[in-house]
């Protein structure tokens, strides 16, 4: 047992490591959350809770299409064995990512009045059309990112995220100093980070990366390339799709039964919660990308088990720390950073902060589908938990008239989502480990209830 505690410590530690990569991506990460954090309490009180409302309507849309727009070919980057045939499936992925911009163009021109007419969302008609640029940028960005992550160059994704939101969030300060309250700021701010990301990523090579992308555009190739990877549109895609919008089906809960200052109140507390989800989850989730399956393909499921299990719980110690400090302190936490007008936020940050948890554990072990080619269990798996979690909200929402009420019920279907996608995919490695899932799922809600009786 000392030995494979010893082998696994060298091995996560050592120089291109698991923890060594994750340190340095997330770092990154936490520092942009860090510029981020500054900039809070001046944007709150730049900008009213129903102009965070129309951005968290606007993000949405942003979200789902961005999501849609690729058909999920994206997450294949880092599968190609071959720099060459990486270029290849990247052409894929913009050309997709186009094609679909330009449908989405359409789709505004017919029906945005009439869809942002019913959410009583019309003072952003104008910047709807800022999406299918955005749309593009995306795909240039999922391209560059997974191009560097190919290459271990760690360092340069950390970089571009805390000059793209020192950048944006900026402008989103300025703007709103000089053109007073309202949805124009934020957007253009958010604009602003993508943009910026995209060229730090890129760097020196923001003529040549696109270039070698575009070049790769060869009708023969890319249909050979789409049948290669068939799998990811046909079930990564829809998991995807549902996920999407299983995360972003309460803005337009809140937005039907709720006012925009109610969305605002809880755009802002998602935001400020999602935080560690883009600081942890996403940048470690990629690295433990990279990392598993590279361990998978040279030693095997036994290795990858063993990785999966340490990963779990690790996250789950950091998790529940954290997320138990927003329980613990999230109206005094709000009231500081963002002012009196924002205390409702606070309350609702509480609520949702236990179900947290399970979502950031989630998004970091997620991958283990794609490195097992276990597609089909992922739609299978994603499908029920997100009609699940769907049905509760749903239901609940049409007998719930109080804005606490509603995200207590929320949080409650988050739990129930993400736990059925935890208890699938540490199935996936062996049967046993379902049992991890069960006492992972008991110390987080006796911490919670622990801190519940103490607070």
């Amino acid at each position: 047992m000392k030995d494979i505690y010893d082998n696994l410590k060298r091995g996560l530690f050592s120089k291109g490591s698991f923890i060594r990569n994750s340190t340095i991506f997330a770092g990154g990460s936490f520092l942009a959350y860090i510029v981020g954090f500054i900039f809070t309490p001046i944007i709150t009180r730049i900008y009213l809770p129903e102009d965070y409302g129309a951005f968290a309507f606007f993000n949405t849309i942003l979200a789902l299409t961005t999501s849609i727009s690729t058909l999920n070919y994206s997450e294949a980057l880092l599968i190609p064995k071959r720099t060459r045939d990486f270029y290849k499936l990247g052409a894929l992925v913009l050309v997709v990512s186009i094609m679909f911009s330009l449908l989405f163009t359409l789709v505004l021109l017919f029906f945005s009045e009439g869809i942002l007419m019913h959410f009583e969302m019309s003072k952003i008609s104008g910047l709807i059309y800022f999406i299918p640029f955005l749309i593009i940028i995306s795909a240039f960005q999922k391209l560059a990112d997974f191009y560097l992550i190919r290459r271990k160059r760690f360092a340069i994704n950390s970089r571009s995220r805390i000059i793209s939101v020192t950048t944006g969030k900026s402008a989103v300060a300025i703007l709103g100093l000089t053109l007073g309250s309202s949805p124009n700021g934020l957007v253009v701010g958010e604009f602003i980070i993508r943009l910026v990301n995209l060229a730090s990523l890129l760097g020196k090579n923001i003529i040549r990366f696109p270039y070698k992308i575009i070049r790769s555009i060869r009708q023969h190739e890319l249909m050979s390339i789409a049948r290669a990877y068939k799998n990811y549109p046909k079930y990564v895609f829809p998991a995807s799709v549902l996920l999407q919008i299983s995360i972003h089906i309460p803005v337009f809960i809140i937005s039907t039964f709720h006012s925009n200052e109610s969305l605002g109140f809880y755009s802002l507390a998602i935001t400020l919660l999602g935080l560690p989800i883009q600081v942890i989850g996403f940048s470690v989730g990629k690295v433990y990308f990279q990392k598993a399956n590279e361990t998978f393909n040279q030693k095997g499921i036994d290795s990858l088990t063993n990785q999966i299990i340490l990963v779990f719980y690790g996250i789950l110690i950091i998790a529940s720390l954290g997320y138990g400090v927003f329980f613990v302190f999230s109206e005094e936490i709000f009231l500081f950073i963002a002012g009196d007008t924002w205390k409702t936020s606070g309350t609702l940050a509480r609520v949702l902060s236990f179900a947290m948890v399970f979502q950031l554990i989630e998004i970091v072990i997620k991958p283990t589908y794609l490195i097992l080619n276990r597609q089909k269990r992922q739609l299978a798996a994603d499908l029920l938990a997100s009609l699940i979690y769907m049905f509760i909200l749903l239901i609940g929402a049409q007998y719930i008239t109080s804005l606490y009420e509603l995200i207590l019920l929320l949080s409650v279907s988050i739990f129930v989502r993400y736990l059925i996608s935890i208890v699938s995919i540490l199935a996936l490695i062996n049967s046993n480990s379902i049992k991890h899932a069960v006492l992972g799922t008991f110390l987080i809600i006796s911490f919670f209830l622990l801190l519940s009786l103490i607070f």
